[in-house]
């Protein structure tokens, strides 16, 4: 829905990468990425402006700036819930980069 108002193009995503913020990386997974960022679903809330460093494919990483999150349901059977976390890259060029590596991943797991 309203994808088409975009600026960048999202793709629907399924896989999980590393994230680091202060503390150990943890694992978070994908909801959908574009060539302007990646939105991801986490256990906790992260403000506006936090940086995040997201690993992914060969210890290949990229860094993004948070621009949101809100509370979804992640699981309906469980009645699960997380944070969806929507990201930019700090470097765009960087971050068409690494949603060219996302989207061949994909490709090569589905």
């Amino acid at each position: 829905m309203g994808q088409n108002n975009r600026r960048h193009l999202r793709s629907n995503f399924e896989s999980e990468v590393n994230v680091g913020v202060s503390g150990p990386p943890v694992d978070h997974r994908i909801v959908d990425v574009s060539t302007g960022g990646i939105a991801i679903l986490a256990g906790t809330e992260f403000k506006p402006g936090t940086k995040l460093l997201i690993r992914y494919a060969m210890n290949n990483s990229v860094e993004v700036t948070v621009i949101g999150s809100e509370m979804v349901e992640d699981d309906q059977d469980f009645m699960d819930y997380a944070y969806r976390v929507r990201t930019k890259f700090v470097n765009e060029s960087l971050g068409k980069i690494a949603y060219d590596i996302f989207i061949s991943s994909k490709g090569d797991a589905g």
